[in-house]
């Protein structure tokens, strides 16, 4: 090519031109790629995250009834005689327990 030719110049020009948009190219493929593996990642997560969502519901609704059957033995015993007290202290303490063992059984089992 010779130094004065118009067209060469251009050419050269045209040359550094495409060379620097391959690279841009080639950085964009990369970034999109690690879009790529971060989206993954998010709907992984998102995926576990749903999972114990519906755990910690399904666990809730059982402390739920199980507070409503506390409930209703207490109005229950409430009803009855003074002698009955013993009966609902026990009960109180057996649910308030059962419900210590299923946080704790509930937590455990996340893990």
């Amino acid at each position: 090519m010779n130094e004065n030719c118009k067209d060469c110049i251009q050419i050269e020009n045209l040359k550094g031109s495409i060379k620097s948009l391959w690279h841009v190219t080639n950085e964009i493929k990369d970034q999109n790629k690690d879009f790529e593996k971060r989206i993954n990642d998010l709907e992984v997560n998102k995926g576990e995250t749903t999972k114990q969502l519906e755990s910690i519901s399904s666990f809730l609704e059982r402390i739920e009834k199980a507070i409503s059957t506390l409930t209703s033995e207490i109005t229950n015993i409430k009803n009855k005689p003074l002698q009955e007290y013993e009966k609902l202290k026990w009960v109180v303490i057996t649910g308030f327990a059962s419900s210590i063992i299923g946080v704790v059984l509930g937590m455990m089992s996340k893990k």
